[in-house]
């Protein structure tokens, strides 16, 4: 009798595991807007871009059982985890379930396509950055050499990386189309005389924005700059003439918009910390090539850098953005209400505690925090409502991190 209750308790674990990679797998596919497919015709069919023999799937190891407050307006999986470790707990909310997920080490898991973003040691100068599909476990081949920066477009289709040139000073940029599994080159930019960062490209791979430091020193003025990717020429991107640029910039998914925070060049204090103090979140025409809407910090507030909380800025569908204020708050601003207002959602200034992460959701009508307390929390944009949904300790004993993924 006992075998016959335990045979019946695993087979329903095993439809329980089935339905939920169907539900990845099935996931509604990522619709385009205004995004042009990167040209195929300058694919690059090098030995770097194979397969490797790794061939293993990911593992679901078992179901949690923690207090959960699965609120049933919520769809999809929030992921919960380090990308150090690979570990992960998923939140299924249209199941109603919590597992344990597992991914390699150094893995950060993307919220639109079943694929995640890896490197093999994030420490060695030969670090190797590949890309892993999360339904076989197989690894697909950036780059085997030594890599340069790289980081994810918002929309997920791309991702851009670079590699330096003999001398140093020429940086080549280089995309990788998840969807085509293939990677191009974009261009080569020579950093010798001018101090170009390096830029962020466009969900189209088109064009490109970085910050044009005029001299070495930390203080100085600096300007953004846009560059067309079809001639690599640096052009000076016009803002008000009191603003002066900082790296915090985002291309929106849909690639209409970019979103640059910038702070005052009669500012005596900069700085917050070691960080630039972000007075002015400027949303940037990339057409019209002009700012379409200003948004001031609050009084004695400063804008959080952006790689802070990377790919979580600008919500799926390009309509809001989320803001980060002195890393203990956030702030929601409509972008399509075109009003420079943004709406705060937390109250933790001047406590103990702080945002450690935040992810939106696949339809941009709530966004899901983790808090420096270790609650993961939803906030209904529509309601202005936020839930707790589960603390880090219910769900492990163990520390898990605190990346915070939220996919189909």
């Amino acid at each position: 009798m006992k075998n016959l209750i335990l045979q019946r308790v695993t087979i329903a674990l095993l439809l329980i595991l089935l339905s939920c990679q169907e539900n990845i797998s099935g996931s509604t596919p990522f619709k385009e807007t205004n995004i042009t497919p990167l040209p195929q015709t300058q694919s690059v069919n090098s030995p770097h871009i194979t397969p490797s023999e790794t061939n293993t799937p990911i593992a679901i190891s078992t179901i949690i059982n923690a207090s959960i407050n699965f609120l049933p307006v919520l769809s999809g999986s929030l992921f919960v985890g380090s990308a150090d470790s690979g570990e992960y707990i998923k939140l299924d909310f249209d199941n109603d379930l919590a597992f344990r997920f597992y991914l390699p080490k150094y893995c950060e898991l993307l919220s639109v396509l079943p694929r995640a973003v890896c490197e093999t040691d994030n420490v060695s100068d030969k670090t190797e950055v590949y890309v892993y599909d999360i339904l076989t476990g197989q690894q697909n081949f950036i780059e085997r050499k030594d890599i340069g920066t790289w980081n994810i477009a918002s929309s997920e289709q791309i991702l851009m990386y670079t590699l330096a040139g003999p001398n140093g000073s020429e940086i080549s940029i280089n995309a990788y189309d998840f969807r085509s599994n293939a990677s191009i080159y974009i261009g080569t930019f020579n950093n010798e005389e001018t101090i170009f960062s390096i830029p962020r490209l466009s969900n189209s791979a088109q064009s490109m924005i970085g910050v044009d430091y005029e001299e070495s020193s930390w203080d100085t003025d600096d300007n953004w700059y846009v560059m067309d990717a079809s001639i690599m020429k640096a052009e000076a991107l016009v803002v008000p003439e009191n603003i002066a640029a900082t790296d915090s910039i985002e291309w929106s998914p849909n690639n209409a918009m970019v979103a640059l925070v910038g702070f005052y060049r009669s500012d005596e204090v900069p700085h917050a910390g070691n960080l630039r103090c972000g007075k002015e979140a400027l949303i940037y025409d990339p057409v019209s090539k002009i700012v379409k809407l200003t948004i001031k910090v609050p009084e004695e507030r400063c804008y959080d850098h952006f790689y802070l909380h990377p790919r979580s800025i600008w919500s799926p569908d390009s309509t809001k953005l989320a803001l980060v204020l002195d890393q203990q708050d956030i702030c929601i601003v409509d972008v399509s209400e075109k009003k420079p207002k943004c709406f705060l959602i937390s109250n933790y200034y001047q406590s103990e505690n702080y945002i450690a992460r935040l992810a939106w959701s696949p339809d941009s009508q709530y966004i899901a925090f983790i808090s420096g307390a270790g609650e993961i929390q939803v906030h209904s944009v529509k309601d202005n409502k936020t839930y707790l949904i589960a603390t880090i300790d219910n769900l492990s004993t163990l520390p898990i991190g605190s990346e915070l993924i939220w996919r189909r």
